[in-house]
């Protein structure tokens, strides 16, 4: 399956290198870093991991004689875009092809991290995908904990008939009531 890349109800805003994901669904914010965004753009249900992988290889023109497994670091970065539900349509597949040399029946992590840390001077972090994700506060946690509530005021005042008029507000916790019987106000101070 050729992978693509979820856009409904998500806020993408590029900073950098990096993409900053909103999704308006989980409450998720992501940053993806530079490979992770890359490859993310790439799912755009025309290219295959194969084609992905040669983009990649292309945009960061590394030197022929740098061994890295780009199609491996694409199926790396679509595990952790699926993981984070940013990745519609996907059919998850091993990190990397088989190898036939050595005996392995395919590449680890290890070795991939060991392949890529030094690639056309990108040190491993930049090299390898990374999707950073908080969950975002509902507008209620957003109110901070130790705001008390508002004061409810009340006061009565005689008018010059001689009447009593009785008067009703509210003031923030941090303010004072204050009672105007010349203009029958209440207010906050």
């Amino acid at each position: 399956m050729i992978p693509l890349a979820r856009t409904n109800n998500l806020l993408i805003t590029q900073v950098g290198e990096e993409v900053i994901v909103y999704d308006q669904e989980r409450d998720t914010a992501h940053c993806l870093n530079a490979m992770a965004a890359r490859v993310w753009h790439y799912c755009d249900g025309q290219n295959k991991v194969e084609d992905i992988a040669k983009l990649l290889e292309e945009d960061l023109e590394v030197s022929a004689d740098e061994e890295v497994d780009w199609r491996g670091l694409v199926w790396l970065t679509l595990e952790e875009l699926q993981r984070f539900y940013l990745i519609q349509e996907y059919l998850s597949q091993p990190i990397s092809p088989v190898v036939q040399s050595a005996g392995e029946s395919r590449v680890s992590r290890r070795k991939m991290i060991k392949t890529a840390t030094l690639v056309g001077g990108f040190a491993v972090g930049s090299m390898f995908p990374l999707v950073k994700s908080i969950v975002a506060p509902s507008p209620g946690m957003a109110v901070p904990v130790s705001t008390p509530p508002p004061k409810n005021c009340s006061g009565t005042c005689q008018t010059l008939v001689g009447t009593f008029v009785r008067l009703n507000w509210t003031c923030p916790s941090n303010k004072s009531c204050a009672l105007n019987c010349a203009t029958l106000t209440g207010g906050c101070s």
